[in-house]
């Protein structure tokens, strides 16, 4: 990356010099030029700028918030709804409307399309507008905020992890000896990694524009149950399951500095139903009960951003 930027450094340069003009830099990043007066000077001012453009700093809040919603019948996160309830709660400049709705629920008689949106330049107050508004329509279960300091143009990651063993296969070996014959269990584990991996790469230009290439991957172990391998049922043949879950997403996106950005949702249906039963196999007429439940877990990304020059 430094060898690129080196690279179009000097060809800007090389294109302002004269026919008759000389430049070189240095591996230690000295230049040095030998031109006329104007030359010399506009290509002096083009260095400062591109001093000021690389040294300065970007401020990001990433969060990753996850909405459940009970799906008895029609319910999920009604972005037409968080809409309502932001532009209730939003104080300060909007720049820019939030042009979310929801996906066209079952009895409803409008489209809805899911696409980017921008709250107004409050400083980092437009992540908890849009918290506020989340939790009067749903449970907000998990809320996971990383404020990050990159410097212009480089890229910057952020990751949490954690690493488990788990019990993946049982075998039984027959050892024989003059005692007798006895058996010995092998057991083989394997590891799994679980966490948060986000990597930011800011652009901020001098319009007060930030490009943002992001990069955010989340998984979390969801349960790890005992698995019987054999027909026995000591602990020796019993194995573990792993379920795994996570979220993620690969995005280019463009804001305003100062501005909070709702990326996208990821949605995900969950359903489960609950037997109270005399035997599995006995019906459900002759006693007990069934007991269905549904959720809708939404994992929604909002990104702040304010660039700011350096000292």
């Amino acid at each position: 990356k430094d060898i690129d930027q080196a690279k179009a450094l000097k060809s800007a340069i090389e294109a302002m010099m004269t026919k008759g003009g000389t430049g070189s830099i240095t591996d230690g990043g000295t230049i040095v030029i030998t031109d006329t007066k104007e030359a010399v000077d506009s290509i002096s001012a083009y260095i400062a700028q591109e001093n000021r453009r690389m040294g300065r700093r970007i401020k990001l809040v990433f969060e990753a918030v996850d909405v459940s919603t009970a799906d008895s019948g029609e319910r999920a996160v009604d972005w037409s709804l968080v809409y309502q309830r932001i532009t209730q709660k939003l104080t300060g400049d909007v720049t820019s409307a939030l042009n979310i709705t929801s996906p066209k629920p079952v009895t409803g008689a409008t489209d809805g399309s899911i696409s980017l949106g921008v709250l107004g330049n409050t400083r980092f107050n437009g992540s908890t507008v849009v918290l506020q508004a989340l939790r009067e329509i749903g449970n907000v279960v998990n809320v996971t905020r990383v404020p990050v300091l990159a410097m212009n143009r480089r890229p910057v990651q952020f990751a949490v992890r954690e690493t488990f063993d788990y019990v993946s296969s049982i075998q039984v070996n027959t050892v024989a000896s003059s005692a007798g014959t006895t058996t010995a269990p092998q057991i083989t584990q394997k590891d799994e990694t679980v966490g948060t991996v986000l990597t930011i790469m800011p652009s901020a230009f001098d319009d007060g524009q930030v490009m943002l290439d992001i990069a955010y991957d989340n998984t979390n172990l969801r349960s790890l149950k005992p698995y019987s391998a054999g027909s026995s049922s000591s602990t020796t043949n019993t194995v573990q399951q792993r379920t795994i879950d996570g979220t993620g997403t690969v995005q280019s996106v463009s804001l305003r500095s100062g501005q909070t950005l709702v990326i996208s949702g990821i949605e995900r249906r969950t359903d489960s139903v609950l037997k109270s039963r005399l035997d599995d196999t006995v019906p459900l007429l002759a006693g007990g009960s069934d007991q269905a439940s549904k959720k809708k877990n939404t994992a929604i990304i909002l990104v702040t951003a304010v660039a700011e020059d350096g000292i």
